[in-house]
């Protein structure tokens, strides 16, 4: 007897885009839609009582992105980038329909910067806003989602032909935050809940940063 070969799990990707992009002496623009439906997706979950789930999910997102710079005099800029999504479970009896783990709904940078230049090099100052709103569900099961974060990094920096100086303050206001909860909450249980608390990643907090180089 023969065994017939146990068939590849094939993971497939669909992805529809269109854009528009617009450049002229001082402006730079990018602004596009994109939906993508993704299947075949490999699944493995725990439960508390150890009783493990496996199956074969997909996904389904619509996006927007967006990309822009505006130099309306020499050496100043203004740069924007952003993007929003909904993305949901699809095709998994436990999760369909609902949001998909680690996707923020919104997030965007708006950075200013200035350039100025000196006889040995030049200096660039700039600040980046950054906003994440609606950020990811921490379980599958969209019990809790994680808090809008958003913060201010700050940089300049020095060049020359033999040298570079930089300085970068990152997080000035210092909040609080999470970069992704805690994946592995067992489904329909308090595991890994303490106290109506669960674990996240945080971001670090303010942080200064001094680097200097020198070329022989």
């Amino acid at each position: 007897m023969t065994c017939a070969p146990a068939r590849p799990q094939i993971q497939s990707i669909k992805n529809y885009e269109v854009g528009y992009r617009l450049q002229t002496e001082t402006f730079y623009g990018v602004i596009d839609g994109s939906r993508k439906i993704f299947s075949g997706v490999p699944f493995q979950q725990f439960t508390a009582t150890g009783q493990q789930i496996t199956a074969v999910y997909g996904a389904q997102s619509w996006v927007a992105n967006i990309e822009a710079r505006w130099e309306p005099i020499r050496h100043l800029s203004f740069d924007l980038s952003g993007d929003w999504q909904r993305a949901l479970y699809a095709h998994n009896p436990l999760f369909d329909g609902l949001t998909l783990q680690r996707q923020p709904r919104l997030q965007f940078r708006f950075t200013p910067a200035y350039e100025l230049p000196m006889e040995w090099g030049s200096l660039r100052f700039f600040t980046t806003y950054t906003h994440v709103v609606c950020a990811t569900p921490i379980p599958p099961t969209n019990r809790s989602f994680r808090p809008t974060t958003h913060w201010t990094p700050a940089s300049s920096l020095s060049s020359a032909t033999t040298s570079r100086f930089a300085c970068r303050a990152v997080i000035l206001t210092n909040q609080l935050g999470l970069t992704e909860g805690n994946a592995r909450i067992a489904l329909g249980s308090g595991s890994g809940v303490a106290n109506n608390f669960e674990m996240g990643r945080p971001i670090f907090g303010r942080e200064l940063n001094v680097q200097l180089r020198y070329k022989f």
